[in-house]
């Protein structure tokens, strides 16, 4: 505070200092008694003193006045208490208008972020209607062969659909998240059974070891987290099998899901739970959004649990989602 008082002030001081100075010449060209100038020179100095010494005083409690504001501001009015001149006043007014500016663009920002997310959320759920419609039709018509396809492409739009309600809901994930004893064996299974028209239609295989697991856990994120890693491990998978398991490392129980497909480049791992980051299979094979991952991470972090991947190219990825001690059961 007090570099910054003396660069404020910096030009105040030049003039005091050069008018000693000139008292200085003054006493030299004069044929004057010394004592008479040096008289004038301290009882100058002193009131430069006390006009510093004041002036310093206030300008402390003005900033520290600032720093409280700063350090509440957008949390309480702001009162500056009040200006020293003119133009301090100007700036005070300019500040509040820019405030209440702000305001009220943060209002309708918020508004319009509040309907953004009501009309998804209300289409996400209408659009539901017309999917089962469309599964019931394949179901019901005795011309399709290949049906299985059918319940792929179906299941896919279902995937897409889902995707966008949870993704409106991660930010808030916190007012959407209940923590309660969650069986991961069985979400497992709910999972896989959900893939099964995608398993049957892509003819690969799923292999899931038993194991018996209880966590305190968000059952649904969990089962969302769950879903993204076995719909990339099918969505790049052309044969073999996709393997789910858990087991304990250390104090910390790990539920691994790993498959035999293409792998993921070693320079593209780094990247995969980055928002909109397809990588160089998601650009090639064109089945990657670049959303799925970064939901799936975002989750993970929320519920405190932690997402490792390892994969080799042309052999396969294994995710691993480390469950803490402190949640199990």
């Amino acid at each position: 505070m007090i570099r910054s008082y003396l660069k404020s002030r910096s030009l105040l001081f030049l003039v005091m200092l050069w008018s000693i100075v000139i008292f200085g010449v003054i006493d030299i060209v004069t044929p004057k008694e010394k004592t008479n100038i040096f008289y004038g020179i301290f009882v100058y100095v002193f009131i430069c003193a006390i006009i510093i010494g004041i002036d310093a005083a206030r300008y402390g409690n003005k900033m520290r006045k600032l720093q409280i504001i700063y350090d509440h501001l957008g949390t309480s009015p702001v009162d500056f208490g009040g200006y020293d001149d003119q133009s301090e006043k100007y700036y005070q007014d300019m500040i509040h208008k820019l405030l209440l500016q702000a305001d009220t663009n943060m209002r309708q920002l918020s508004e319009d972020y509040n309907d953004f997310i009501e009309y998804y959320s209300m289409w996400v759920h209408q659009i539901k209607t017309p999917i089962a419609a469309l599964r019931l039709m394949v179901q019901t018509d005795d011309r399709i062969t290949n049906k299985g396809d059918y319940y792929a492409e179906i299941f896919r739009i279902e995937q897409y659909v889902e995707m966008v309600l949870q993704y409106m809901r991660l930010k808030n994930i916190s007012d959407d998240t209940v923590v309660e004893k969650t069986d991961v064996y069985n979400l497992v299974r709910e999972s896989v059974k959900k893939f099964s028209s995608v398993f049957i239609s892509r003819h690969l295989a799923v292999d899931i070891k038993f194991f018996d697991q209880v966590v305190y856990t968000d059952g649904k994120w969990l089962s969302f987290m769950i879903e993204q890693f076995l719909s990339n491990s099918l969505k790049y998978s052309n044969k073999g099998t996709i393997h789910l398991y858990g087991r304990y490392e250390g104090e910390d129980w790990v539920l691994y899901i790993r498959d035999e497909g293409i792998g993921i480049r070693k320079e593209d791992i780094p990247r995969i739970f980055d928002k909109g980051y397809t990588g160089y299979n998601g650009r090639i094979y064109k089945k990657s959004t670049g959303i799925g991952l970064y939901l799936a991470k975002g989750a993970a972090d929320r519920l405190n649990l932690k997402i490792s991947v390892h994969s080799v190219q042309n052999k396969g990825t294994t995710v691993k989602i480390k469950f803490p001690a402190d949640i199990l059961c």
